[in-house]
């Protein structure tokens, strides 16, 4: 049984000079820190969540409908983990320490600041993490062992223990480099499929690649820190230390280096964390096919009975003139425009994983009036009146499920392709001369009049809003009967 033997030391600790490779490799990680910093954190403060879930940004569409002391939390993470992960290549810069170790000290300080109040945060968001049971212990896991290495570190400076106080921060930067090798580890795994020649499809592969890595991005890095400090000698996991007795009385215990029996154990446990960390997509796998947890609904409207079908994720969702249409391992859920809107409404919240906010809808005469409601969440809105569903979506996806007409056209389409598909001139919104607003899909609706075509029957048809020759917005029913 293994045990931490704090300060005995596994080898004589020696200070080297730096070599090239120590320079290498530190100028790769300031450099990829920064890299990081500046395209995961940075946009988050460019604008809301909501604004920014629109365009897909990160984990916004994730982040966007949650409590805002979730929200707030979020935020306080990337602040934390920013400053932390550019502040910690700083303390390992030997000409720092030992030209400006009064610079030293107040870097550290600031660095473990930041991460106590980037760990606290990330405790606070992982139980709504994307991936899951598996994002909530893995990135759980991870808040709190960052939190105690770095309490670990802290106290051994205060007790002036500089060799644990090294070991210690090795420790928790290899932790809060975590940030960094999620952003590396995720491309690799969602083009895994493609190097090994297996089928490929974008939202399955993301699903399985972000379902490995709330484990995958921080455990490899403790086996390597744990190398590391060895290497240099520092305090580290070692196997208790056995004492003998020759022939004279005279005591002796044997040298700090590891015999071929430890450094055969270290190897067993490397490779065992290794290994587990390589099984995660499976198990992941296997726990999003599981049936999803129940979700709590908008007190302003009753829950329908959840059907048995929910318990499959959704594959496509396709919107047509006079309805909505899921499909969901190879049966196809139809969810007309003429009705409640309860089914519908159940469906995208088993989606989304996530209540939306509910608002009243009052006439457009301005009585004051209630009409019915309007439930938003960042990436589709559903307005129920008197009986009749509308629906707008205003990206390429509801969670990870795609969204398009029938005719193939979605959010991020290009006008020609609007075209293409049968699309016709709705009106042009800001008078230049180009449509901003296309209709596809007619329907022609008995008993109606059309206020466009006079004698005509009316229609219903899909409504695509483009703006700069993309589709920002597709919504339904539309129709050319009704002025209001």
């Amino acid at each position: 049984m293994t045990r931490l033997i704090e300060p005995v030391r596994t080898a004589t600790a020696v200070a080297r000079p730096g070599g090239i490779r120590s320079r290498v490799g530190w100028t790769f990680i300031l450099l990829t820190a920064l890299a990081i910093v500046a395209y995961s954190a940075v946009p988050y403060f460019t604008a809301s969540l909501a604004d920014l879930a629109g365009q897909d940004v990160g984990l916004s569409p994730t982040y966007a409908a949650v409590p805002p002391f979730v929200q707030g939390a979020l935020y306080v993470h990337i602040v934390g983990g920013a400053v932390a992960v550019v502040c910690g290549p700083l303390q390992f810069w030997r000409g720092l320490r030992m030209r400006a170790p009064r610079v030293h000290r107040w870097i550290g300080r600031v660095y473990l600041v930041a991460v106590t109040i980037g760990a606290v945060g990330g405790l606070v968001i992982a139980p709504s993490s994307p991936a899951g049971y598996v994002g909530l212990f893995g990135f759980g896991a991870l808040a709190v062992l960052w939190l105690l290495s770095g309490w670990r570190a802290y106290r051994a400076i205060r007790r002036h223990d500089v060799p644990s106080h090294q070991a210690w921060m090795i420790r928790n930067y290899a932790l809060t480099y975590s940030g960094v090798m999620l952003r590396i580890w995720l491309p690799l795994l969602l083009m895994a499929p493609l190097v090994l020649g297996l089928p490929w499809e974008f939202d399955s592969a993301f699903a399985n690649a972000y379902a490995a890595v709330p484990f995958l991005c921080w455990l490899p890095n403790l086996v390597f820190a744990e190398w590391l400090i060895r290497r240099r000698g520092l305090p580290s996991y070692r196997l208790p230390v056995l004492r003998t007795v020759d022939f004279r009385g005279r005591v002796h215990r044997p040298t700090a280096r590891l015999g071929s029996v430890h450094v055969m154990r270290l190897r067993v446990l490397s490779l065992t964390l290794i290994g587990s960390v390589l099984l995660l997509p499976g198990c992941a796998s296997a726990a999003l096919r599981a049936p999803a947890a129940t979700v709590p609904t908008s007190p302003s409207r009753p829950v329908a009975d959840p059907s048995p079908s929910v318990s499959t994720p959704p594959d496509a969702i396709t919107v047509a003139a006079d309805r909505v249409e899921v499909t969901r391992a190879g049966a196809t859920g139809s969810y007309p425009f003429a009705s409640n809107g309860e089914e519908l409404l159940t469906v995208i919240e088993e989606i989304r994983g996530q209540s939306p906010s509910v608002t009243d809808v009052e006439d457009p005469w301005g009585n004051g009036d209630v009409r019915g409601q309007r439930y938003e969440w960042p990436d589709v809105i559903v307005t129920v009146i008197q009986e009749r569903v509308a629906v707008t979506f205003l990206a390429m996806s509801v969670g990870r499920v795609p969204v398009a007409t029938e005719q193939g056209v979605s959010v991020g389409s290009s006008r020609d392709d609007v075209t293409a598909a049968g699309g016709f001139d709705l009106w042009d919104e800001d008078a230049d001369g180009v449509a901003d607003h296309l209709g596809l899909g007619a329907v022609e609706v008995p008993g109606t009049r059309s206020l466009a075509e006079e004698g005509e029957v009316g229609v219903e048809f899909v409504e695509v809003g483009v703006a700069d020759d993309a589709v920002w917005r597709i919504s339904a029913p539309a129709n050319d009967f009704a002025d209001i």
